[in-house]
């Protein structure tokens, strides 16, 4: 088992959340009068951005891509950093703050929201003019590490104000609390390993066998649970959410 995870991670992370992104599309017209559907969206951008972002793998284990492999090589983007950097440390937290700022009822949540967010921009922006290097030659750890705190605390202001409202008595129905309690247990299992990434190489194997497989548990119960709730909850309780 452990050997099939760290020999095939790419390909079953992918897998994981390609299928997580089909039951999105699948279910959508359930949630489509909802903000549910924002998140819908979130969920196949993840899947396209996954998928992509393991170019570098797939080009160098499959023989029939090769070719894309040598066209790559000495160029910026012969890595992936500057895809995960762009659409993920950054596009991720934008994605999610925008969908809470939706969910969200207290404009002064909404207006810290806001501010974060475009702190999160500015934030990203100033570290590639002072050092545009990074973009491209490792993840940018400050910048996921602010963006995951944002989305945390998007996620705490929204448990604040469940615990203010009736919404309590219908959290195991609404997929909102669903999948914010999800993000807020992966956020809290996997941010803290960012700071270890700099022992993510091959003189420090274990690390790179542990790591796997923290990813892609977590991932696998994250988008589990998002395709569940999906299944599971009822859209009439986020109709309060509803986008007019």
């Amino acid at each position: 088992m452990n050997d099939i995870i760290s020999k095939y991670f790419t390909e079953l992370s992918d897998i994981t959340l390609i299928i997580s992104a089909l039951f999105a599309i699948f279910y959508y017209k359930k949630y489509k009068h909802t903000v549910v559907r924002y998140f819908i969206y979130y969920m196949i951008y993840v899947a396209f951005v996954d998928v992509f972002g393991g170019y570098t793998w797939y080009i160098y284990r499959y023989e029939s891509l090769n070719f894309i492999r040598d066209a790559l090589k000495g160029t910026l983007i012969e890595r992936n950093f500057w895809w995960y950097n762009i659409f993920w440390v950054l596009g991720s937290a934008v994605f999610l703050s925008a969908y809470f700022s939706k969910l969200l009822k207290s404009t002064l949540y909404k207006k810290v929201v806001t501010g974060l967010c475009g702190l999160v921009i500015l934030t990203f922006i100033f570290r590639i003019i002072v050092d545009v290097d990074s973009l491209f030659q490792s993840i940018m750890s400050v910048n996921l590490v602010f963006g995951s705190l944002v989305i945390v605390t998007c996620i705490v202001f929204y448990f604040i104000e469940i615990l203010q409202s009736d919404k309590i008595l219908n959290f195991l129905y609404s997929f909102n609390s669903i999948a914010s309690s999800t993000m807020f247990i992966w956020f809290l299992i996997i941010t803290p390993i960012t700071f270890y990434d700099l022992y993510f190489n091959s003189a420090d194997w274990n690390f790179v066998f542990l790591r796997h497989h923290i990813y892609f548990f977590s991932n696998l119960f994250m988008y589990g649970m998002f395709s569940l709730a999906l299944v599971w909850c009822n859209p009439n309780f986020d109709l309060e959410s509803n986008i007019d």
